[in-house]
C-alpha cells in the first residue's frame, strides 16, 4: 500500500447538547443524508442496529468525485465511542468519541483510510493535498448541520413544553 493513497485525519467538534443528545445522532449513519450535505444516500444493508449493521453511502464533497463505501458499525459504547469499519472507495475505520464538555459535547473523530477508487490512487501524487481539504471542507458542513439538527430539536422541545394543554 503506498503512502500516498494513506488518509489519517483528526478532527474536534463541539456541540451545545449533552452526549446522550448527540451520540444517537451520529450512530444513525443512515440518517446522515438529513442533516450532513455531502451524504446523498445512505442505505442499511440489514436490519442490525449496532454493531454488525452496515449502510451503503454515497457521497460528495466539494472536488468533482463521487464514493461509494459500506459503513459497519464494529464498537459502540453509548454514548462515548462510536466506531466503524468502511470499505469500498474508503478502507478503512473512522471512530467518535464524545466527552461531556461544560454543557455541551466535544466530538473527536478519527479516520484512517486508505483510497479503493483507482482514479484517486493514479492522481493522489499530485492531489492529495486537495483531497485532505475537500475532507476538511466536508467535515465542517458536517459539524454546521449537527448544530442545525440539535438546535432544531431544542427548540421543538421547547415549543413543546410550551404549548398550552
Amino acid at each position: 500500500m503506498s503512502r500516498l493513497t494513506e488518509y489519517h485525519f483528526e478532527e474536534q467538534w463541539f456541540v451545545d447538547a449533552p452526549p446522550e443528545d448527540v451520540f444517537p445522532i451520529i450512530r444513525k449513519i443512515a440518517d446522515y443524508p438529513g442533516w450532513w450535505s455531502e451524504f446523498l444516500d445512505a442505505q442499511k444493508r440489514n436490519d442490525i442496529d449496532g454493531p454488525g449493521g452496515i449502510v451503503a453511502v454515497h457521497v460528495k464533497a466539494s472536488l468533482p468525485y463521487h464514493m461509494y463505501f459500506e459503513i459497519e458499525a464494529v464498537r459502540e459504547e453509548s454514548p462515548r465511542i462510536a466506531e466503524v469499519r468502511v470499505r469500498g472507495d474508503l478502507i478503512g475505520s473512522m471512530k467518535w468519541t464524545l466527552r461531556p464538555e461544560g454543557s455541551g459535547t466535544r466530538l473527536f473523530f478519527e479516520e484512517t483510510v486508505t483510497t479503493g477508487k483507482v482514479l484517486l490512487n493514479l492522481l493522489a501524487p499530485l492531489f492529495k493535498p486537495f483531497f485532505a481539504w475537500n475532507h476538511e471542507i466536508m467535515m465542517k458542513h458536517g459539524e454546521a448541520g449537527l448544530r442545525r439538527l440539535l438546535e432544531s430539536r431544542r427548540v421543538g422541545r421547547a415549543e413543546t413544553r410550551a404549548a398550552p394543554g
